[in-house]
């Protein structure tokens, strides 16, 4: 290999240091998983190696600093994302945790997104057009990127059927769908409009048990494949993209992206031209996801409910407060399964939204066009379509909506559900709002209202603006509730900064009701009883207003009569965050061993 290193040693002689670091990052996109993987072990030595230039790419303020920090960071991140299934991508993952841990601990305001983190709903493709964006997009990819024969197998024959019965000739003799592929995808695929690949065997479809979700030792792809399979089953052998649902099957167990972006045009195929059965299965599997999700997420979560004083993002316990989500990295944790699931649907009705718009507006654009069509043309047949995803989306419980999206850490689509479902809901109708024609369905619009009931749905709403950490509208839903207690002005003083406040009205508290101790001073105390969050607030506010020796004496004190485990390491955490801005680090080492 001595010769081969020094021809890649005398083609990267001309580059520089930051030329070299442009060169990883662009190795980092590649599709090769393989390509990926030795870039990350290059990408770790440069990094350890060139030190001086990692510390000023993460301090230095310019514009094309700024830029290749954050093309840095998104492309690590986008390298822990798992779309296929072979056993390099754990691999791939790991030297992504030990580069970004290199890296460190990085303002986020020191890193854009460029737009490129968010996700775009676009409404789906047509007929014409999802062919050729599955091969150039997808399949293509896993063709180059395989790394098992039954890959490899799988995506040359999903490419030579789509080709075959979705490209019809044209005038050059080459088939129409060429025209949106680049022309490297095209010297790939031509060879397969010829090709006389089939299945050896077809195995009949699976009857799968429903709803999908909640069945035992399921992972996320487990689940988003076996409900895609099922989806197959129940498209009408009649419909126009039930050939690319069976030729794409084999290649949905081996990449994910794949399967994520058939999932829409398979959910609009069987609610639009499947049984009643079919639909109901449909609504279904939806409904389970959106109401036994949050419902794991809290399970595994130490039992922490949605609606918790625990800090969010800035609590030194490292259990996460409000909305928090638990890493998504372990495919068998069952809260991280759940989320990912909700985060599917989510993505699914977001898209199905996008599609009755995008067609209603067609709609409307025709008929102000004076376009005129017979029931029996496509633009009817399309319309059907629309009504029929318009009804499966409007079966779909605002509050429920709203609940999972709480859970999953969607906080902002959490509040614009909730709203949605007050403004329809009885809440409408409450006590002093008088003529619901006259004043609508805004209950604020009133200036009489009266003081809506305690009750599950404003303890959602107050949730979801303490997840959003706005104080000024947490302050306002407050006072809707029939008897404002203490709890929510310890709410509002945190979320609006006023720490002195919030500690006070702790200690009074505390002082009033605090939790006996004796029990657990004698021994006597067997269950995992967590701390209050009297204490837990007490600590906190301890914490930001700089009563730093206080904060390590309360702890002390805490765990001189604390006997339960789980228990002493949260209060050592605390302890550990004080120590650590006092310098103390003896004591930081003794509060580290106690919480681990």
């Amino acid at each position: 290999l001595a010769e081969v290193n020094a021809v890649l040693d005398a083609a990267q002689g001309d580059l520089d240091t930051w030329g070299q670091l442009e060169h990883l990052i662009s190795g980092l996109q590649h599709d090769s998983q393989s390509v990926r993987y030795s870039t990350l072990a290059a990408l770790k030595g440069f990094m350890l190696q060139e030190k001086a230039l990692m510390s000023e790419l993460f301090k230095a303020t310019s514009a094309d600093t700024q830029g290749r920090r954050s093309r840095l960071v998104r492309a690590l991140l986008k390298c822990c994302e798992a779309d296929a299934r072979t056993p390099l991508m754990a691999k791939i993952s790991l030297r992504c945790a030990e580069c970004l841990g290199i890296i460190g601990a990085v303002d986020a305001s020191l890193v854009s997104s460029g737009g490129e983190i968010a996700r775009k709903v676009h409404p789906p493709l047509s007929l014409k057009e999802l062919p050729a964006a599955l091969v150039g997009e997808n399949l293509v990819r896993v063709l180059r990127t395989a790394t098992t024969l039954e890959a490899l197998d799988a995506a040359t024959y999903a490419i030579q059927q789509l080709l075959q019965v979705y490209a019809p000739t044209g005038e050059n003799g080459d088939p129409e769908v060429f025209a949106g592929l680049e022309d490297d995808v095209r010297e790939v695929v031509r060879p397969l409009l010829s090709s006389k690949y089939v299945l050896k065997s077809l195995k009949p479809p699976e009857e799968l048990p429903s709803p999908i979700f909640g069945g035992s030792g399921l992972s996320y792809r487990r689940w988003l494949l076996a409900w895609s399979k099922q989806l197959v089953s129940k498209v009408p052998e009649d419909h126009q993209l039930k050939p690319l649902f069976q030729a794409c099957q084999g290649v949905l167990r081996h990449d994910m992206p794949t399967m994520q972006r058939i999932l829409p045009y398979l959910t609009i195929a069987v609610v639009s031209h499947g049984s009643e059965e079919a639909r109901a299965r449909v609504h279904e599997e939806i409904e389970s996801v959106l109401t036994q999700g949050p419902l794991q997420v809290e399970g595994l979560n130490s039992g922490e409910g949605v609606y918790s004083e625990q800090p969010a993002r800035r609590g030194p316990s490292g259990r996460g407060g409000l909305g928090s989500s638990t890493s998504a990295s372990d495919p068998t944790d069952g809260a991280s399964m759940a989320e990912l699931c909700m985060q599917t649907v989510f993505m699914l009705l977001d898209t199905l939204e996008a599609f009755v718009r995008c067609q209603s507006q067609a709609a409307m654009a025709a008929m102000r066009g004076h376009l005129r069509r017979s029931a029996a043309t496509p633009a009817a047949t399309k319309m059907g379509e629309v009504d029929a995803v318009r009804k499966l989306l409007a079966a779909i419980p605002a509050k429920v909506l709203a609940t999972a999206a709480l859970h999953c850490g969607a906080h902002a689509r959490a509040l614009m559900h909730l709203e949605t479902f007050v403004r329809g809901s009885e809440w409408a109708g409450v006590q002093g709002c008088g003529d619901v024609a006259r004043y609508g369905r805004n209950p604020a619009s009133f200036r009489s209202l009266g003081k809506i009931r305690e009750g599950e749905d404003l303890s959602l709403m107050v949730g979801a603006y303490v997840a959003l950490e706005e104080p000024d509208g947490l302050g306002g839903l407050v006072k809707l509730r029939a008897d404002e207690d203490g709890t929510d002005q310890k709410l509002v003083a945190e979320r609006a900064g006023r720490w002195a406040d919030a500690l006070a009205l702790y200690e009074q508290d505390l002082q009033e009701g605090a939790r006996p101790r004796s029990a657990a001073a004698e021994g006597q105390q067997t269950g995992a009883d967590p701390v209050s969050p009297d204490q837990r607030g007490y600590m906190r506010c301890l914490l930001n207003t700089g009563h730093l020796q206080a904060l390590k004496t309360h702890v002390d004190g805490l765990l001189s009569h604390e006997l339960v485990l789980p228990n002493r390491a949260e209060l050592a955490a605390y302890g550990a965050s004080a120590a650590w801005r006092l310098g103390e680090w003896d004591s930081l080492e003794t509060y580290v061993k106690e919480a681990s």
